[in-house]
């Protein structure tokens, strides 16, 4: 397995981890239930974002090593 897959899943994982509802939340989140993370909508985008970017530039990475 290389190394931007396994950071994709973990950031994948996170983001959807955000999205997961809990009763003892202190606030609500941004959509209005109590979640995990108070800036879920945000911090769910922002994990995907990152989980893309890691597997884009880890591919990347490894098509130029391969020349």
């Amino acid at each position: 397995m290389k190394w931007y897959w396994l950071w994709g899943i973990i950031f994948i994982v996170l983001g959807i981890w955000t999205l997961i509802p809990v009763s003892t939340a202190s606030k609500p989140c941004l959509v209005g239930y109590y979640a995990h993370c108070t800036f879920t909508p945000v911090s769910t985008v922002m994990c995907f974002a990152l989980s893309g970017l890691f597997y884009w530039l880890g591919r990347r990475k490894v098509k130029h090593t391969t020349k």
